[in-house]
């Protein structure tokens, strides 16, 4: 059995996302607000506020105290991560989503309340930026040591740059100093890099220069003019080993398909779950998950949850699952059902076999994370449906042995 301690998200966790925070206009602290108004905050809460009065002005929402602002959802980017796996993230044809990684603490990642065709993590060891050198043509020392045009990046002339793979970097050669020094890139043997490497504009006008290190990179590398040499350039090095890891998950089921009859005529079922586990720990790692639709169709997530996976022992048989059910079924005065459905939480009861010296950690653990939900992995196999988002009701630790003890915990999963 796993579970993943979760990571908080935060601002500087979640670099970058496809989806728009734009879901009503930004509350404004001199905008007068009518009752019924919607505003959103996203620099701090990414939260949804709905005005409860008329004339509402210069109340901040995320400071109210229920008197003039009300709190309804987190904005749809944020949705993913507000522990609410029925509300969920929409947008049309694909969900992106990049988060850093700075301490190494993400090992595996876990996707609920999905709907699509297929979703990806990828994991990239490079720094989250792309940098811009804005290039100009001056004198100064050059690659051999004598006086002569060089390629100036901002200040700094003809520099030794350091590039990471899988990483973007630009060369703005706009200005009018450029013309007739067209940089490149090559290897250190003097043949010509082309990989990663395109060039558009105009020399001295719009000219850009954009190279999105590959992973196969050499460890050096040169920029240099492509009518004077290595004399204006200077050495690059490569660092970083670029894409670590990228694994694909087809969102349909083909499980009740069989035989020829059930592949003409049942129904194709769908995931709602996805799990990523063995990501390589690399500091300052790029994390990226996608979630693909078909063409014209809206990709929709519910929760994201990431971080580090721990073990606590091996799920035996005897683990139980099930749903508590929150629809309400209730009967008139004539014996009708009046029938209002509602979400529902998995549950599972899980019996665990642990080593008996491991008892004192788990327990910790579990106080630890007491009011915290975690990714509960029962087993990886997604058929036996043991992997859960939620809290643990209880648990008991039996021990039974020097060796091995058994462990009860039961969980119930998050709507």
């Amino acid at each position: 059995m796993d579970i993943i301690k979760p990571v908080t998200v935060t601002n500087s966790i979640l670099t970058s996302s496809n989806v728009a925070e734009n879901d009503y206009s930004e509350w404004a602290s001199g905008t007068t607000y009518a009752d019924g108004d919607n505003v959103i905050v996203i620099g701090t809460t990414h939260k949804v506020y709905e005005s409860l009065v008329g004339s509402n002005v210069g109340n901040d929402p995320t400071t109210d105290d229920g008197t003039n602002w009300l709190e309804l959802s987190a904005t749809n980017r944020w949705k993913a991560f507000d522990q609410k796996i029925a509300a969920q993230v929409s947008k049309l044809d694909n969900i992106q989503y990049q988060f850093n990684d700075a301490n190494s603490n993400i090992t595996a990642l876990s996707m609920f309340g999905l709907s699509g065709t297929t979703c990806n993590v990828t994991v990239t060891d490079a720094d989250l930026v792309d940098t811009t050198y804005t290039v100009t043509v001056a004198s100064g020392t050059r690659y051999d040591g004598s006086t002569g045009n060089v390629f100036v990046f901002g200040s700094d002339s003809r520099p030794a740059v350091t590039f990471r793979r899988g990483n973007t970097y630009i060369f703005n050669q706009s200005d009018g100093s450029n013309v007739g020094h067209q940089l490149a890139i090559r290897e250190t043997d003097g043949t010509a890099w082309t990989s990663g490497v395109t060039t558009t504009g105009t020399l001295g006008t719009d000219s850009v220069t954009t190279f999105v290190v590959p992973n196969d990179a050499p460890d050096g590398l040169q920029y240099h003019c492509t009518s004077h040499g290595i004399n204006m350039g200077n050495d690059i090095t490569v660092q970083g080993d670029g894409e670590v890891y990228s694994q694909d998950f087809s969102l349909l089921d083909n499980s009740e398909i069989v035989d020829l009859f059930t592949y003409f005529f049942a129904e194709q079922g769908v995931k709602t779950e996805a799990l990523f586990t063995g990501f390589p720990p690399y500091p300052n790692s790029s994390v990226e998950a996608t979630i693909t639709a078909d063409s014209g169709e809206n990709a929709k997530v519910g929760q994201i949850v990431f971080g580090f996976l721990a073990n606590f022992g091996l799920t035996t048989y005897g683990t139980s699952v099930g749903i508590e059910d929150y629809s309400r079924k209730e009967t008139d005065a004539f014996g009708n059902f009046i029938i209002t459905q509602r979400a529902f939480a998995k549950l599972v009861d899980y019996d665990v076999r642990l080593e008996t010296g491991k008892a004192r950690t788990v327990q910790n653990t579990l106080a630890n994370f007491r009011s915290t939900p975690l990714v509960y992995i029962g087993s990886e196999d997604e058929a036996l449906a043991t992997i859960v988002y939620g809290f643990y009701r209880r648990f008991d630790i039996n021990l039974e042995g020097p060796a091995y003890s058994f462990a009860a915990i039961e969980v119930e999963g998050l709507t």
